[in-house]
């Protein structure tokens, strides 16, 4: 079933990117079609990485949530409702459909998105105390549905013709001003942040494997949210800086990380490396910070220093300054990872001492006994046993049968 469905998600992925490319609109530029196909991509990676996880494990429901979204954008019935730029005379039932549709589909994107950092990664929440929020989520979902279904009026929701017009409901009762939005407001935002400090609750409680797995999923969150909230930073519109360029080609690649992290963290592939990607990741970020102030700095200092001496110093600052960080570049990035290593990975940060000491002590040191009681102290340091003990054969004494 779950590949079938990852099928026809395809199919109406290709079905969509056709009509939209045979039938361009006034608005359809170039950001447009690239808009398109990155939805397109979006769409079939969540549905393979749900069929992925399904097939290779069925009881797990993060699979079923992640083509939830999946199937709630392939089916174009927002784009169908669209295509009416004023209320029919008479409906069809198949533009009703698609009304009705289009009206209450975003519950799947927005529940299943909070029931799986609730369930991630086992499939069930962290304890039976938390399945009230399961609760709560389904009864939203259904109190909502109700509301969609008969509702007195059925109209675009989204797009330029939102609120437009509308059409009656032939078995619509209830009014527009009926629904308490405030109170669905508070509710949604509460079982957010309840959701949102389960992952806590499930990582300080979690054993080795599941801590890796949810490091994955936070790994890639927080990829999107530091790129998403950057973009926002700069008013969310495309621009030819370098740092809008980037923004622009790192969104599509953060917000595509979060399905795969998941697949990655669910089927244990390659599980361990995700320590080996964050410490790089923190390491290379605030170094490239670092530098990029670095460079601003020397460039505007500099600048303005060769202005006042030569009149023309924009050239020769940044030569200058280039060349300075170049050669910063290897002593500073060695000082960035013994901080983070020492802020972030304490653990590794004192062996990594302790065996930079033991080196020195082997060094100098020609007494056997002394380097003796360095090794039991190195390993006492490191590993944590609860017991030591070395054993030394003589040289002169022949070695002992392995028989």
């Amino acid at each position: 079933m779950a590949w079938t469905l990852c099928g026809l998600v395809t199919a109406s992925v290709f079905v969509q990117l056709a009509v939209a490319l045979a039938n361009p609109g006034p608005s359809d530029t170039g950001p447009a079609t690239s808009e398109n196909l990155f939805l397109g991509l979006m769409l079939e990676v969540f549905a393979v990485v749900a069929a992925l996880i399904v097939s290779r494990q069925p009881r797990n429901v993060i699979g079923w949530l992640l083509m939830c979204p999946a199937i709630a954008s392939a089916i174009p019935a927002e784009a169908y409702v669209n295509s009416f730029t004023t209320a029919p005379a008479q409906p069809t039932p198949l533009l009703l459909l698609a009304l009705w549709f289009a009206g209450w589909s975003w519950v799947l994107l927005i529940f299943p998105t909070l029931f799986i950092l609730l369930l991630f990664p086992t499939g069930r929440p962290p304890s039976a105390r938390w399945r009230w929020l399961i609760i709560v989520g389904l009864g939203m979902c259904a109190y909502f549905s109700v509301f969609a279904v008969f509702g007195a009026e059925f109209g675009p929701i989204s797009g330029e013709l939102e609120g437009a017009w509308t059409v009656p409901n032939p078995i619509g009762f209830i009014q527009e001003d009926a629904f308490p939005m405030l109170l669905w407001s508070i509710l949604l935002g509460i079982l957010t942040v309840a959701c949102a400090a389960s992952v806590v609750v499930r990582f300080r409680r979690a054993t080795t494997v599941e801590r890796a797995q949810l490091k994955w999923l936070l790994y890639a969150c927080t990829a999107f949210a530091t790129v998403y909230g950057l973009g926002i930073m700069r008013g969310g519109a495309g621009g030819d800086l370098p740092l809008d360029i980037a923004l622009g080609i790192l969104f599509p690649i953060t917000l595509l990380t979060i399905p795969i992290a998941i697949a990655v963290a669910v089927l244990r592939y390659n599980l361990w490396e995700i320590d080996v990607i964050i410490r790089r990741t923190l390491v290379y970020g605030a170094l490239t910070g670092t530098l990029a102030l670095l460079y601003l700095l020397g460039v505007g200092l500099l600048g303005g220093l060769f202005r006042s001496l030569t009149g023309q110093g924009d050239q020769l600052a940044i030569v200058v300054t280039t060349l300075a960080l170049a050669a910063l570049f290897s002593p500073l990035r060695r000082r960035v990872q013994a901080g983070i290593d020492r802020r972030f990975y304490r653990n590794r940060y004192d062996a990594e001492r302790t065996l930079s000491a033991f080196s020195g002590t082997v060094q100098d040191e020609m007494e056997l006994e002394e380097v003796s009681q360095a090794l039991l102290e190195l390993v006492t340091d490191t590993v944590k046993p609860e017991h030591t003990s070395l054993w030394l054969r003589d040289v002169h004494e022949p070695a002992p049968d392995a028989s």
